[in-house]
């Protein structure tokens, strides 16, 4: 066999070997969603009510069977995250990191299923009624 058969031979190799390995950063599970603030004005002239907006937060992706942290993200100003994870059971934390003084977000259970990302609304109450 010649050496670029022998070469061929080899790249066929690694490549059957890896092709059900995903490329580091392309994980095919975990958690996105969008970050929002809700009730963040008092309610208008006629009972209209006031529109959620997003906002910015840093958000923890914990296991919960170890406690051990997986992943974590900031959501972006229009309050989109997304966070790579492996199938499991998880809770999702939120902390504000805007200057709105706004209180953490409750922790948030989340299932995440084998080649799927579970799609989740955080919401932080603004406590305006």
């Amino acid at each position: 066999m010649h050496a670029s058969g022998k070469l061929i031979c080899a790249l066929l190799v690694v490549l059957t070997a890896t092709a059900g390995c995903a490329a580091p950063g392309k994980q095919s599970s975990g958690v996105n969603g969008t970050t929002i603030v809700i009730a963040a004005c008092p309610p208008a002239p006629g009972g209209t009510p006031c529109p959620d907006h997003p906002i910015r937060a840093h958000l923890t992706l914990v296991r919960i069977d170890s406690g051990a942290i997986v992943g974590e993200a900031d959501s972006t100003n229009d309050g989109a995250f997304r966070i790579p994870a492996a199938p499991g059971r998880y809770l999702l934390k939120a902390v504000n990191i805007t200057r709105a003084p706004l209180p953490a977000s409750p922790a948030q259970p989340v299932k995440v299923k084998a080649d799927q990302f579970t799609t989740v609304v955080v919401k932080f109450d603004s406590g305006i009624r």
